[in-house]
């Protein structure tokens, strides 16, 4: 098999996989677990693969500016716009690919006897978005990637009109409210992509909508300017920011955790990814130019966000807010982007996914102990469980910055990069994580320690949970203790946003 065909069987396979799983709940209910679980490894085997290749292929560079992929696959779709099927992939999009693959194992094995009701749909829209995901990442083509981009929204929102709340008027309602962002933020991004293809048309007289051919587009500086705001607007929706997060909130609250999982993968991944992608290099200057502005409303974003978990009663909500803050977090730091602070980025990313989700399994857990997320009904149940509440601590401490965890590496990093432009920035987000560490550590002690307030389940070990838990314990530490692990691997030639960074 050609190496660019990979590229290929890595969408054709999973959704393929997805319908078959779908409707193989007619023969069985076991079935679509057990297929959905295949799929993803035959997916892990292909994305390491890809990613074996990238690490090997040290021939990848720029040519006046434009991007050599280390893997490329393009064949005509739409002709008379010069619409094409154009994957490529380099080291960023591979490792993103490859974390996006293992969210998906994690996330059946966490919902592997606990999804009764449509196994073989959930099973379908799970894989579904993992496809749209790589599809995400894949893509260079910008309606392509636009394709992708809105195909997302469609298996989340089944997700949450099928399994999300119990009162069905809440979850039709919360459903359309994340249609309705989704979309907004799709007409945006689409109205930016013709805008900036359009000014290519003008120079050139032909029509494109290559991510290359767009790097060269030249254009007035207003005109960047709005075709900036564009683009970012409509990757911050999704992230999402400060005052439209609402969906973001009901989104995770009524989700149950099985699905949860995936989505978190989605909304803190996929948002960073394009503002890294698109937004940093073909429009470098404009967010040179507004990246002071831009970091001090996320800094009130984010002193928000700390301060709205801070009164929550509800943990889920609790874990969602600390996420949209640490969301915050990374982005200014995008916004501020050097060469030293790209690394950062990375590895700040995957350790926040990693344990902002083992929070949300754990906070399953307790919900499972205690059959409420009220944390003021919590407590005392250090007495009564061992393994579990020390699980739970060291993912709330890697979660604000443990030394020794990928969070702390990925803090620091970025800390130290923010700080050689802005002393007050790197302040105040110091500030914001000191935040975070106080109210995690009040909110640990709510629940673990005090008197009990609830009868405590007695519950069998859960050794597939256990065994998560362990994984991404190891996992957390490895990047912390060892982050050249990825350091080593982020190789700047491999990928045009180097260039922009390295010239800021």
């Amino acid at each position: 098999m050609k190496i660019t065909m990979l590229l290929v069987w890595i969408i054709i396979i999973p959704f393929i996989g997805s319908i078959i799983c779908w409707h193989s709940q007619y023969l069985n209910k076991n079935i679509p677990k057990w297929l959905a679980l295949f799929i993803n490894i035959i997916l892990i085997i292909l994305s390491i693969k890809i990613y074996q290749h990238i690490n090997f292929n040290q021939k990848s560079f720029l040519i006046n500016k434009i991007p050599v992929w280390d893997i490329e696959f393009c064949t005509k779709w739409i002709n008379r716009f010069n619409i094409n099927i154009h994957f490529a992939v380099d080291q960023l999009s591979s490792l993103m690919i490859l974390l996006t693959n293992l969210l998906g194992i994690i996330t059946i094995i966490i919902s592997w006897n606990n999804i009764n009701k449509y196994p073989g749909l959930f099973y379908f829209n799970i894989i579904l978005i993992i496809t749209s995901t790589i599809g995400i990442l894949l893509s260079i083509d910008m309606i392509l990637f636009l394709f992708f981009w809105e195909l997302i929204s469609v298996p989340i929102f089944i997700l949450i009109i099928v399994w999300g709340d119990k009162n069905i008027k809440k979850r039709i309602q919360n459903a359309i409210n994340f249609f309705i962002y989704t979309q907004i933020s799709g007409i945006i991004l689409l109205c930016s992509i013709i805008m900036l293809s359009y000014i290519n048309y003008k120079n050139t007289d032909i029509w494109s909508f290559n991510y290359n051919t767009l790097l060269k587009v030249h254009m007035s500086k207003i005109t960047e300017n709005i075709l900036m705001l564009g683009f970012l607007v409509s990757f911050l929706i999704k992230a999402p920011i400060i005052p439209i997060h609402k969906w973001m909130i009901d989104t995770h609250i009524s989700n149950p955790t099985n699905s949860t999982v995936d989505i978190i993968g989605f909304l803190l991944k996929i948002p960073l990814y394009g503002i890294l992608r698109f937004n940093i290099s073909l429009f470098h200057e404009a967010m040179s130019n507004f990246s002071t502005i831009i970091s001090y409303l996320l800094i009130v974003s984010m002193f928000y966000s700390s301060l709205m978990a801070l009164a929550q009663k509800n943990l889920k909500k609790l874990i969602t807010y600390n996420l949209i803050m640490h969301t915050k977090f990374v982005l200014i730091a995008i916004c501020n982007i050097n060469k030293f602070i790209y690394p950062g980025i990375i590895i700040y990313i995957i350790s926040n996914i990693l344990s902002t989700l083992a929070l949300f399994i754990l906070c399953k857990q307790i919900h499972e102990h205690l059959s409420t997320f009220n944390i003021e009904k919590m407590g005392g149940l250090w007495k009564e469980k061992k393994i579990f509440p020390i699980i739970t601590l060291f993912f709330i401490l890697a979660n604000i910055g443990l030394p020794g965890t990928g969070n702390f590496i990925g803090e620091i990093i970025i800390l130290l990069g923010i700080f050689k432009k802005s002393l007050i920035i790197s302040i105040l987000m110091s500030l914001n994580l000191l935040f975070s560490s106080i109210y995690s550590l009040i909110i640990l002690q709510k629940i673990f320690y005090g008197k009990k307030k609830k009868l405590i389940k007695v519950q069998k070990i859960n050794f597939k949970i256990l065994s998560i838990n362990i994984f991404l314990i190891i996992t957390t530490l490895l990047i912390g203790l060892y982050p050249e692990i990825i350091l080593k691997e982020i190789k700047y030639k491999t990928n045009n946003i180097n260039y922009y960074i390295e010239n800021k």
